[in-house]
């Protein structure tokens, strides 16, 4: 099994469906994390108002059973709809994006008329084009002469790279799927220094 941005995964004491955005690491102890949405990766407090467990397993979406990352509380943003899990210890990672046929750049700012690919778990590869970005987030369109759905549920987590220079510039938190398409993100800047990580 090797990690890597686009590969669908799931917390089975969260059920939702995700897609592992980018591998990232800790700054200070050189550690590899996987970086999704915080509705994909954890679980919200049950009905009684306790939290989630702080650290709970992550697994490769049709691998069940084999945990390949585990959550921590600390590294979950709600507002910003982030979250990472540490890479579990033997797991593979591939922290390039020559899969999406672009080179790994620094991240940058997302900037309106932006032309941005990504590759979700549910959709495959999709081209997008910054709409805005405001105080909500980032808006992501359907690039003009492009088939296909831009999001489905399945797909959060996926991170938006500039297609110019491969640099990630947007998290994937949630789409429109009636009337008008977008993608509702969150700039990755924000949600990597949130979490305290890099990209790997």
């Amino acid at each position: 099994m090797t990690l890597r941005a686009g590969l669908g995964i799931v917390n089975p004491d969260c059920g939702l469906q995700g897609t592992i955005g980018l591998i990232a690491r800790d700054p200070l102890d050189q550690s590899l994390w996987i970086v999704s949405c915080c509705h994909v990766l954890i679980r919200p407090p049950d009905w009684s108002g306790q939290p989630a467990a702080a650290s709970e397993a992550v697994e490769v979406s049709g691998a069940p059973g084999i945990p390949c990352a585990w959550t921590d509380a600390v590294r979950a943003n709600a507002s910003l709809d982030c979250a990472a899990a540490r890479v579990a210890g033997g797991v593979n990672v591939d922290a390039s994006i020559a899969h999406l046929g672009l080179a790994l750049a620094p991240p940058a700012n997302p900037e309106p008329y932006m032309q941005v690919v990504k590759l979700g778990a549910a959709t495959g590869l999709t081209r997008g084009k910054v709409e805005c970005v405001d105080a909500t987030g980032v808006r992501i369109v359907i690039r003009p002469g492009c088939a296909g759905q831009l999001t489905e549920p399945g797909d959060s987590g996926a991170v938006w790279f500039d297609e110019a220079t491969g640099a990630p510039v947007a998290l994937h938190r949630r789409g429109n799927v009636s009337g008008v398409e977008f993608s509702r993100s969150t700039p990755i800047s924000a949600a990597l220094q949130s979490l305290r990580l890099v990209p790997a």
